[in-house]
């Protein structure tokens, strides 16, 4: 696990019930306005609307695209649209995603090396054997960033609301989800020599034959915040833009 951060670097995270049905209703929501995308991008033939989305690079079978500055005048943060199959049925990809607790996050770090300290803060909704991919959990993380350990730049770290789960097309077909999305809470401040970062990401996918899976993944980061960026998808929900919301 080398060097990994698994231990808490925070004060207790205490959520009231009220502050719990909060943050799942606005990952829900968060997700259902991407599977919307989704959906549409699944109706138009998955093909990329190339007047709002430039092609940034290429990876094997994946294309990653880059948001139009044009296309979308009111967000602050640059998006990236990635699509194309992968590897693996819808199942295998969720049991691999899903990592509700520390325990499951140590077994996950022992064979990746995404990042470089992690904790879970709060397990809102663990997976259960009728939906055995559901889970709405508050996390920590730290990314090594190159210079950092030479104090030429600082690490950056994220305290995000993560959530995952299946949904249903109109023809019954499942649909895989992984949301990542920046929160706010006094308890997690800032840590000294790392930058705070905001993030959003919703990845979604679906088994499209035996051993291959189509994806779609949109995400939007700020890896040089130094303060929070109030969300401009939030005007409908104060309480979360006052309270946990960083961006969309």
């Amino acid at each position: 696990m080398g060097k990994c951060f698994t231990v808490n670097p925070f004060a207790r995270l205490e959520l009231t019930a009220e502050d719990r049905a909060q943050l799942v209703q606005l990952a829900d929501e968060l997700v259902l306005a991407k599977f919307e995308e989704y959906e549409e991008h699944l109706n138009n033939q998955k093909q990329v609307d190339l007047n709002r989305w430039k092609k940034f690079t290429k990876s094997g079978p994946t294309t990653t695209y880059l948001e139009r500055k044009n296309s979308n005048r009111d967000s602050k943060l640059p998006a990236l649209l990635m699509v194309g199959p992968l590897p693996g049925t819808l199942d295998e990809n969720m049991f691999g995603l899903v990592s509700p607790t520390i325990e499951a996050m140590r077994i996950k770090t022992s064979y990746l090396s995404d990042f470089s300290g992690a904790a879970v803060l709060s397990t809102i909704i663990e997976p259960t054997v009728e939906e055995p991919f559901r889970s709405v959990v508050i996390k920590w993380m730290e990314i090594d960033i190159p210079g950092a350990s030479i104090g030429l730049v600082r690490n950056r770290d994220y305290v995000y609301l993560e959530s995952s789960g299946i949904l249903r097309l109109k023809n019954g077909e499942r649909v895989g989800y992984h949301l990542f999305h920046s929160v706010s809470f006094p308890q997690a401040h800032e840590l000294p020599n790392r930058v705070r970062g905001n993030m959003s990401f919703c990845g979604m996918s679906k088994t499209s034959s035996l051993v291959m899976q189509s994806t779609w993944a949109w995400t939007s980061t700020d890896q040089n915040a130094s303060a929070p960026t109030v969300s401009s998808a939030s005007d409908s929900h104060p309480a979360f833009s006052n309270r946990f919301l960083n961006l969309v």
